[in-house]
């Protein structure tokens, strides 16, 4: 499984999903995109199907290889762009970077989902029918989990485990992720 980097026509990023090998085959046989649902493994059509694509580009992000293909989207007048342009790959000797903003949005717009429909089997589901108290125990669990990590894969790991637990507790708490971002971004400026 890689990080797809879906992009218009004009180079702004409109989601980041998974994709894996057949995926990428099936994108590419059928001219239309095709993405990895990483909680199930289904290869599905993006949106339903119909958004044509180009071809996938491999890049390399901290090492983590990842995909860019630009889609092209039929107007229809409620499609707007993502407010995040495309992080374009930067000179010297730091790779291109994975655009954060859109991960973040996309992971919590599925937790949101996931909240309103509660499909069985799912883990997030489990932990919203145990509750807010649930939640915030288990994102502390992960809290220590990362103070406690001594490699570098084992800190990347218990953080991307902390960050999925806290996007539940936000979801839990009515907060949105676009909040805390600007928050920070307040904070950055001060």
């Amino acid at each position: 499984m890689n990080p797809l980097v879906i992009m218009d026509a004009g180079g702004r990023v409109r989601s980041v999903l998974a994709c894996n090998e057949k995926s990428r085959a099936k994108s590419l046989e059928q001219n239309e995109l095709w993405i990895l649902r990483p909680d199930n493994g289904r290869v599905l059509p993006w949106r339903g199907g119909g958004v044509r694509c180009g071809t996938f580009r491999q890049r390399d992000g901290e090492g983590i290889p990842w995909y860019e293909v630009e889609v092209h989207l039929e107007a229809d007048g409620g499609d707007t762009a993502d407010p995040e342009p495309r992080n374009p790959p930067s000179g010297g000797d730091r790779p291109a970077a994975l655009p954060v903003i859109p991960v973040l949005t996309d992971l919590a717009d599925l937790i949101a989902d996931r909240r309103r429909v509660m499909p069985e089997g799912s883990y997030t589901t489990h932990l919203f029918r145990q509750g807010p108290s649930k939640i915030r125990k288990k994102t502390g669990e992960e809290a220590v989990e990362l103070i406690l990590a001594e490699t570098r894969d084992e800190v990347i790991s218990e953080t991307a485990d902390l960050l999925y637990h806290a996007l539940i507790l936000l979801e839990s708490e009515g907060v949105r992720i676009e909040d805390v971002l600007a928050e920070l971004s307040r904070r950055h400026r001060s």
